[in-house]
């Protein structure tokens, strides 16, 4: 039986590099551009509208179908002062989410090596590009003020939609526009403080600790725990740990967690924190006691001394094995669709339920994680 399932598995390798190596060969290598790189925009009120105008450029052959998304910029523009044909100053600029504000009229756009269209920049330079294509930037009227940068996304197909298309080169187009805030609106702000630091016990010997800051300027900033140092009684370094980075609104309070696993996460620790919110820093010394018994979890079964414990997994793992015995008895290959269907959903479920401070999705065990894959594993293995 282990030949057999072997042989098809090996069967089925070759057949998809085959697959793979056909249409690879049917692809056709193209470049998209975009033309200007970075646009500036201008200033826009809270509660306006403004188009933005950008061209695309081809080296293609035949048309294509260009689709378009609004993605998050490249990190490093947020921190990078721009002072020529545009500007951007990282201390008067907002890090708020805003891919919802462009929309486009129409998407995806056609366009058409067979078209020429020649444009004259306001600087003087003048391109020949293939499809000009326009986007309307929507400012909610409770827009940060100060500085903003965009980008987007484009993913071309063949408009035909025959043959694969393996793309040489597209480019990101960037734009950046500055919210002007009206008479009764304060100036761009950036600022905040930390409130306090925390210590939690996840499982085991791991540890978290959050670092609860506060946005207490007027635009929305990118914060993360860019290190902390933990001491033991005697003052030795026993570790340093860092956050992820989280983007915090005005007013509001967040938690950075950073994780701490040792045998000798226990009792009062020194900890040290630097946080870093990309136009400034905060730093915090305090000691912080870590319990000994678990007390992260989702806060619905809480125990008698009213800390909160961990979620309890052998639910989930009683719930695999059931639906793995049904789809071992079953012939049909939808039972293990359905099987795999409900595992995700469950975990999906776990984690939106999930919600610091109270437990990390992180802290899934990982022996949980084993036994769902060894599960499914056996199930197929059964079915072949």
């Amino acid at each position: 039986m282990v030949r057999q399932a072997f042989s098809k598995i090996v069967f089925l390798s070759l057949i998809f590099a085959v697959a793979l190596s056909a249409s690879s060969q049917k692809a056709d290598a193209i470049a998209i551009g975009v033309a200007p790189g970075i646009l500036n925009v201008g200033d826009v009120y809270p509660g306006t509208s403004k188009l933005v105008e950008f061209f695309l450029i081809t080296t293609a052959t035949e048309d294509m179908l260009v689709s378009m998304s609004s993605i998050d910029p490249h990190f490093d523009f947020y921190t990078t002062v721009h002072d020529g044909h545009y500007k951007f100053f990282p201390e008067e600029s907002s890090n708020e989410y805003i891919n919802g504000w462009i929309s486009f009229p129409e998407n995806p756009v056609r366009v058409s090596p067979g078209e020429t269209i020649t444009h004259t920049f306001p600087q003087g330079e003048t391109i020949r590009a293939n499809k000009r294509v326009r986007a309307i930037l929507t400012v909610p009227k409770d827009a940060d003020p100060g500085y903003h940068v965009g980008s987007i996304n484009f993913a071309p197909q063949l408009a035909s939609g025959t043959g694969g298309l393996a793309t040489m080169a597209v480019s990101r187009f960037v734009y950046v526009f500055y919210v002007k805030p009206l008479e009764d609106q304060p100036e761009p702000l950036r600022s905040g403080k930390i409130t306090d630091i925390e210590a939690r016990r996840v499982e085991g010997d791991r540890v978290r600790i959050d670092v609860l800051f506060q946005n207490t300027g007027t635009d929305t900033v990118f914060v993360k725990v860019k290190t902390m140092d933990i001491f033991d009684n005697f003052g030795t370094l026993m570790k340093t740990v860092e956050s992820g980075y989280e983007r915090v609104k005005p007013r509001e309070t967040k938690v950075l967690s950073a994780f701490w696993n040792d045998k000798d996460a226990r009792g009062l620790h020194r900890v040290k924190a630097e946080v870093d919110f990309l136009t400034g820093s905060l730093t915090a010394d305090t000691e912080v006691t870590i319990p000994e018994e678990i007390t992260s979890g989702l806060g619905l079964f809480p125990s008698p001394t009213g800390m909160t414990t961990g979620f309890p997994w052998w639910i989930i793992i009683v719930f695999v094995v059931m639906i793995a015995l049904i789809a071992y008895f079953k012939s049909d290959w939808v039972w293990i669709m359905v099987l795999l269907g409900l595992i995700i959903a469950v975990l999906v479920i776990i984690g939106l339920l999930i919600s610091p401070p109270n437990i990390d999705v992180y802290s899934i065990p990982w022996w949980l994680i084993i036994i769902i894959i060894a599960v499914i594993s056996l199930v197929i293995y059964w079915k072949i």
